[in-house]
């Protein structure tokens, strides 16, 4: 799945990560993201990130 920052654009693609590690940044999508995780960019929560249909990084 990608999903896309509302706030800045900034895009995470979860399918180019590996889920089998505890850092959030190898997460899966933002539903798997803990609740204190920021953007890298802009730096709001998983809240603020939407699934984008078609799109990859």
């Amino acid at each position: 799945m990608v999903w896309e920052c509302q706030a800045c654009s900034y895009v995470y693609d979860g399918k180019r990560v590996d889920k089998s590690s505890d850092d959030p940044e190898k997460a899966t999508s933002s539903e798997d993201l803990p609740a204190d995780w920021v953007c890298p960019v802009c730096g709001v929560g998983p809240e603020f990130f939407e699934e984008v249909s078609g799109r990859s990084s």
